[in-house]
């Protein structure tokens, strides 16, 4: 792409092939991906897709770090606007998704999750992004599990969602969010005395 197509916003080869192949996951499945589609779809010859990802598991596993990148961009925007606590990270990771969930955009695209069964190595991805967030935890703070119990709520939250097993309406995913906010500030509270 050329520096006067980036300053008009137009999206890269690259990224009109990842977007082509979420949606043509999402319609097709990723088992009945053709690389060909994606290519289509991109408005990109066979050899551009290939020259990019040059694999189908490459392919999917771009698209799968695209969304964790997209993920940890609006932790970091999250976190960046909390007032100093304890925790900024726990209660960034608690905002990103309250805010994900109120955009009703959707979590992994459907089709990657049945790639994620088929090849589980494709979880590697998903293993790195737990990691750095464990890794940005204080444990030196006081109750630093209770940043660890709000990771475990959001993230069984999501998935609760992206297997549309959720029994809870909006707004009560809305009030155990504030919920885990709450819980996550209270961390500094000194301990009542016994």
């Amino acid at each position: 792409m050329t520096e006067t197509a980036a300053r008009r916003g137009r999206p890269s080869a690259r990224q009109r092939i990842l977007e082509a192949a979420e949606a043509v996951a999402q319609q097709v499945g990723p088992a009945h991906l053709s690389l060909d589609a994606v290519a289509e779809r991109a408005g990109v010859s066979k050899g551009g897709l290939l020259y990019h990802f040059p694999s189908k598991q490459a392919l999917i596993v771009a698209v799968i770090e695209q969304h964790i990148h997209e993920i940890e961009c609006a932790r970091e925007r999250a976190e960046a606007e909390q007032p100093p606590s304890s925790c900024p990270v726990a209660t960034g990771h608690i905002d990103a998704f309250a805010q994900k969930l109120c955009s009703n955009a959707d979590g992994v695209p459907p089709g990657i999750l049945a790639a994620l069964a088929e090849t589980p190595a494709l979880l590697e991805p998903f293993r790195d992004f737990n990691r750095r967030f464990v890794e940005r935890l204080d444990r030196s703070k006081p109750n630093w599990e209770t940043a660890m119990i709000a990771f475990y709520v959001v993230e069984g939250m999501k998935a609760l969602q992206i297997f549309g097993a959720d029994p809870l309406d909006l707004d009560s995913r809305r009030s155990v969010l504030d919920a885990m906010r709450r819980l996550v500030g209270e961390e500094d509270r000194p301990a009542a005395a016994e």
